[in-house]
């Protein structure tokens, strides 16, 4: 069995367009255009058990778990149209204020024969009223 911790810093940019809503009769929609720029810190680790062999197949299985702290947690605001036959109303919306900590969960397992390999994952990552699940699968080939 071993421990490996990680630690590091992640930076994500989201920029999401313009939409407007067209050919939908004498109601229009619009909204603004955002972006924003994330940092993050994560804190976590993996626990591998010792690889199990089962015939000429090697299993090696993997769990992991990490905390994520947001930095730059600010409310943002996005500004919206609406228009109903020849009125317009324009809102700025305050967008709710995201959580500041999140929870990273997952597990894998490798299965290796010769020179294949195959990883299977799962994570789950977890928020106050917001959960998301990725899973995969990769395969390798040693040439």
């Amino acid at each position: 069995m071993s421990f490996t911790p990680n630690i590091g810093i992640r930076y994500g940019y989201i920029k999401d367009g313009t939409y407007q809503e067209s050919g939908a009769g004498i109601q229009h929609l619009s909204i603004a255009s955002k972006k924003q720029n994330i940092w993050s810190s994560i804190v976590g680790g993996n626990v591998s058990l010792a690889p199990q062999k089962i015939g000429a197949v090697s299993i090696t299985p993997t769990i992991m778990a990490s905390v994520e702290n947001y930095f730059n947690n600010k409310n943002k605001k996005l500004a919206a149209k609406i228009k109903w036959k020849d009125r317009e109303v324009t809102e700025i919306v305050a967008l709710p204020k995201q959580p500041k900590i999140g929870y990273n969960i997952g597990a894998n397992i490798l299965a290796e024969k010769g020179n294949i390999s195959v990883l299977v994952e799962y994570n789950c990552h977890l928020q106050k009223k917001y959960k998301s699940h990725q899973g995969f699968v990769k395969l390798k080939v040693k040439l």
